[in-house]
């Protein structure tokens, strides 16, 4: 019996520590974020995963394990005030609930779990209903390029950003020379809306025009749904941007500096467009580069940027209308600094930033010199928010946490477009619009203006954003949805 106490009780002074020190570190390392983005990274494949946040992390958990025995030896060996160390744990454990909910809205993901929301079926608009089944004209290439956590806030605030100074000063020259819709007359961008809200959510929010919900456990398989390394599928019933553009007779491709199995992107890619796919370890081969560092996940930007001038150029020449998805990770985080960028600022993200604006501006010349540029079109769009909560806690005031969408914005760039838009400024709008405003950029035809729950941009069409509002949206979206799970994730 005295080793079940003794067992019991350790295990429970243990639980109450991790729960204090544990989402302190998150707080301070990633900011307030969603945690539905916690439970996806907790159940989603682990190959080839970044775990550079270690670092940060490890002395809350250090400072996890050396509480919890002080207090266990203390309440075995110190009986007289064994009760006032478990009225202290006791007390812990109260704070740890009220913690956990004031930052990662604890109490009402639960409740989510257990309230239905038809938001998203009433508003699902199916591609098959609305878009012409082939195009009629001819068809324009495109390259969409997907920067890791670019949003227009590194800007200074007379472009439309949040800082003193404009970090991303090419992007802004980019947005302002080309079509980029915006919340205002300045530069802003796309709203993140819940479940979007990281790179997996983000890569669906933009191709698919929904939010990612599929975190959950499914009856009929009984694994996590976010374990895509295990299926052969990802979302069966969507019907996405490369599932459009391949039934137009367009060949994809997906070019990417980190690993393809990250997150299941491979499957998506394959299965919603049949996506060539050329990865860090393709790429490394194919080009004779390395990681720069051991503890780096991927590749520099520079060098995807190099491989993508050799593939495009390549591809161009097939005679064949083409996709190209390029996804860079320089400004993951803090980020990492390439060699050839010089160290102007006072910290690594911000220098960071500012070599990703100079690559990707850099790239971009180089495509609107190529021949095969009048017949392309380029989109330049970020993919989440950065999850660096130390420059923005310090620097700005965003009290609505990293993703909500009142301050932060997603950037957005449409370079030679076939199509102009009614409004460009002054529009309320999230990442899931990117997905219509994209075919339509190709001159594809929407009927109604709407796909998935995304709405076209260059339209006069309202956005669900614009109808609703963002508090409804954001509550609505985080309820479960009877129609995504049997519709969209694992159609029945």
């Amino acid at each position: 019996m005295k080793i079940f106490n003794l067992i019991f009780s350790s295990l429970f002074v243990f639980i109450t520590v991790c729960l204090f020190f544990i989402p302190f570190g998150i707080v301070q390392t990633f900011g307030d974020i969603e945690l539905e983005s916690i439970i996806f990274h907790i159940f989603m494949p682990q190959k080839d995963m970044s775990f550079d946040w270690l670092k940060e992390m490890s002395i809350f958990i250090v400072l996890t394990f050396i509480l919890s025995v002080l207090l266990i030896v203390c309440s075995f060996k110190f009986l007289r005030i064994k009760k006032y160390i478990y009225g202290l744990i006791f007390g812990l454990l109260v704070f740890d609930f009220y913690y956990i909910n004031k930052h990662f809205s604890l109490f009402d993901c639960i409740y989510n779990q257990f309230t239905a929301s038809h938001f998203i079926e009433d508003n699902y608009v199916s591609p098959l209903k609305v878009i012409p089944s082939h195009m009629d004209k001819k068809r324009q290439n495109l390259i969409i390029i997907q920067v890791e956590s670019l949003e227009t806030s590194f800007q200074d605030k007379g472009s439309g950003g949040l800082l003193d100074i404009n970090y991303i000063p090419e992007l802004t020259q980019l947005a302002k020379e080309n079509t980029s819709f915006s919340s205002s007359d300045l530069i802003s961008g796309a709203v993140v809306l819940p479940e979007t809200g990281w790179t997996m959510g983000g890569v669906v929010a933009e191709t698919a025009g929904i939010p990612l919900k599929s975190y959950k456990i499914h009856k009929n398989n009984d694994q996590i749904g976010n374990r895509f390394d295990k299926y052969v599928s990802f979302l069966d019933g969507v019907v996405s941007l490369g599932d459009i553009l391949n039934s137009y007779g367009y060949d994809n491709y997906f070019i990417l500096g980190s690993s393809k199995n990250f997150a299941g992107q491979n499957v998506y890619f394959k299965k919603h467009g049949n996506y060539k796919i050329f990865d860090h370890n393709y790429i490394s081969k194919n080009m004779k580069v390395k990681k720069p560092q051991k503890d780096w996940w991927g590749l520099l930007d520079k060098d995807i940027f190099e491989f993508s001038k050799k593939k495009v150029t390549e591809i161009s020449k097939k005679n064949k209308p083409f996709s190209i998805f390029i996804q860079t990770i320089d400004s993951h985080r803090d980020g990492f600094l390439s060699p050839d960028c010089p160290k102007k600022y006072n910290k690594l993200v911000k220098n960071v930033y500012a070599c990703v604006s100079f690559h990707l501006n850099d790239f971009v010349l180089w495509l609107k010199a190529q021949e095969f540029f009048q017949d392309t079109t380029i989109v330049i769009v970020g993919d989440h928010c950065n999850m660096n909560r130390t420059l923005f806690s310090k620097d700005i005031s965003n009290e609505t946490g990293y993703y909500e969408g009142t301050e932060r914005r997603i950037y957005n760039a449409f370079i030679n477009p076939v199509v102009k838009p009614v409004q460009e400024k002054n529009r309320l709008f999230s990442t899931m619009d990117m997905f219509p405003t994209i075919l339509a950029a190709l001159g594809v035809k929407i009927e109604g203006e709407r796909l998935g729950l995304g709405t076209n941009l260059f339209s006069g069409r309202k956005t669900l954003l614009e109808e609703y509002g963002y508090q409804y949206l954001y509550q609505e979206l985080r309820k479960k949805s009877h129609f995504y799970n049997k519709k969209l994730l694992y159609p029945q």
